[in-house]
């Protein structure tokens, strides 16, 4: 199933002030579904959000906690997620090893709630999450992206629906890289069926479940059509200046 929004707006030159614009404008559109939506959550529309974190990336060690204009990168991405969502309801996953400690140090200046464990196995920090929370769906963000957006989380949260597993913009990918955002319902994480099988699927946490043809899965197309190519996401040092200037 693929979601395909019937208007576009571009003509700036800066790709993310567009790309802000033409969310915002969608969800004026929707103004009724939107107020819908709101109300769904304050009666029980249960969500975790979990944003993985790590201080061990091989071209850029502790990228998550790097400056990113005036903030650390991973606080950037907490406070759009935590804006949406509530912090309350937002999630620092990392490793317990030593490493990762600063990671954990940081959460706990703010008071932010982080889950520490397996090391490699990250599919396996969301599984024992699922398991101790009543969260029935649950948001998967990933540290790297300091250009992370509100609007586009909460246009993807307007998707849920009790006939779907999974809300993605990923399958296929038409957003940049650092816009990624899956919606995972908490059975996909719970039920031995949906598990991982290789080092690799669990690493990586989801690529197993795109291969299951059963899966109901949405896919949200990015309104400004194609931008799958463009990376903004932080891999290695000189990502921070090129970004900062989008």
């Amino acid at each position: 199933m693929l979601l395909r929004p019937s208007s576009l707006i571009g003509g700036s030159k800066n790709k993310y002030t567009d790309y802000l614009r033409i969310v915002l404008t969608l969800e004026l559109a929707h103004l009724k579904k939107v107020r819908l939506i709101l109300i769904i959550k304050k009666v029980g529309l249960n969500m975790l959000a979990v944003i993985q974190a790590r201080m061990g990336s091989k071209r850029f060690p502790g990228k998550v906690l790097a400056d990113f204009g005036k903030k650390k990168i991973l606080l950037r991405v907490w406070e759009v997620v935590a804006k949406v969502c509530g912090g309350q309801n937002t999630i620092v996953a990392t490793s317990a090893n030593s490493q990762d400690d600063p990671v954990a140090l940081f959460g706990a200046q703010y008071g932010w709630r982080v889950y520490r464990g397996h090391p490699e196995n990250v599919w396996s920090r969301f599984h024992e999450i699922s398991k101790e929370t009543d969260a029935e769906w649950i948001l998967r963000i990933c540290a790297d992206s300091p250009l992370m957006s509100a609007p586009l989380i909460q246009a993807m949260i307007q998707l849920v629906r009790a006939d779907l597993d999974l809300i993605t913009n990923i399958h296929p990918r038409t957003f940049p890289r650092g816009q990624s955002v899956e919606i995972i319902h908490r059975r996909l994480f719970r039920e031995e069926f949906f598990f991982p099988q290789t080092s690799s699927d669990r690493e990586h946490v989801t690529p197993h479940l795109y291969r299951i043809p059963s899966l109901r899965i949405l896919n949200y197309l990015n309104p400004l059509g194609d931008q799958s190519r463009e990376a903004w996401s932080v891999e290695e040092p000189g990502d921070i200046e090129r970004l900062e200037k989008l």
